[in-house]
C-alpha cells in the first residue's frame, strides 16, 4: 500500500492570511467609526464591513474594547502596520535634526498629521467611555501611552540645547500633551476651522514660544 505524502503545512502563508484578515478588521473599524461614531460601532456592522464573521473578530482582538483601542494605535503609525511609529524612517530623522527650532518645526508637523487621522478616533472612544466604563478605561490608557511617546519627543528636543528658565523633559512633555492633543485638534480644526496645515503653524509657533530661548527661535 502506498501511502500519500501528506501535504506540509505552510504556516507562512497562514500568518500571512491572519494578518490580512486583522488588518481588515481594523480598517473596517475605523470607517465605520468615521462613518457613524461609538452607536455604530458595533461588532456586527465592523464584521458586515470587513467580510468576516463576528465570532473571527471575537477570535482574534476578544473583545470591542480591544478592537477599538488597537485600531487607535493601528491609526498612529502610517507606513508600517504593527511597528512602533517612533521607530519609521520619518521620526528617526527627525530626532536626528540637528537645529533645535527646525527640529520642533518638523516635530509639530509630523504630530499634527497624526492628530488628522487619530482626532476622529479618540472623540469615538471618548463619546464610548461616557457610557462604558472600559472605554473610560480605554480613553484613559491611550493618553497615558500618547504621553509616554511624547516624553521621547521632549527628549529628542532636550539633546538639542537647554530650552527656557530650564525646563525639564517632564515639564515638556506636558507642554506637548497638551498643545499636541486629539482634542486641541478637534477644536482648532473642526471648530476653529482651521487645516491641518494651520494648525502644524499654530502648534509650531506655541512650541517655540513655549519652550526655546529667545536666542534660539
Amino acid at each position: 500500500m502506498i501511502e500519500l505524502a501528506k501535504r506540509s503545512y505552510n504556516s507562512k502563508l497562514r500568518t500571512t492570511q491572519a494578518e490580512a484578515t486583522r488588518q481588515a478588521i481594523l480598517d473596517a473599524a475605523r470607517r465605520v467609526c468615521c462613518m457613524g461614531g461609538w452607536p455604530n460601532a458595533t461588532i456586527a456592522t465592523i464584521a458586515k464591513e470587513a467580510g468576516v464573521a463576528k465570532e473571527t473578530i471575537y477570535a482574534i482582538f476578544g473583545s470591542k474594547v480591544t478592537l477599538i483601542g488597537e485600531m487607535v494605535k493601528a491609526s498612529v503609525a502610517k507606513s508600517v502596520p504593527g511597528k512602533h511609529f517612533l521607530d519609521e524612517e520619518r521620526p528617526r530623522a527627525i530626532s536626528a535634526e540637528i537645529d533645535q527650532a527646525r527640529q520642533i518645526e518638523l516635530w509639530a508637523i509630523y504630530l499634527s498629521e497624526i492628530m488628522e487621522r487619530v482626532s476622529p478616533l479618540m472623540a469615538v472612544v471618548r463619546s464610548g467611555s461616557e457610557v462604558e466604563p472600559e472605554m473610560g478605561e480605554l480613553y484613559r490608557a491611550l493618553h497615558k501611552g500618547r504621553r509616554a511617546n511624547l516624553s521621547v519627543l521632549a527628549n529628542s528636543i532636550l539633546n538639542r540645547g537647554t530650552l527656557r528658565n530650564g525646563l525639564s523633559v517632564e515639564t515638556t512633555t506636558d507642554i506637548l500633551w497638551q498643545l499636541a492633543s486629539p482634542e486641541m485638534f478637534h477644536l482648532l480644526t473642526t471648530v476653529g476651522g482651521f487645516s491641518t496645515e494651520r494648525y502644524a503653524e499654530w502648534l509650531t509657533g506655541m512650541l517655540k514660544a513655549t519652550l526655546l530661548r529667545p536666542d534660539a527661535r
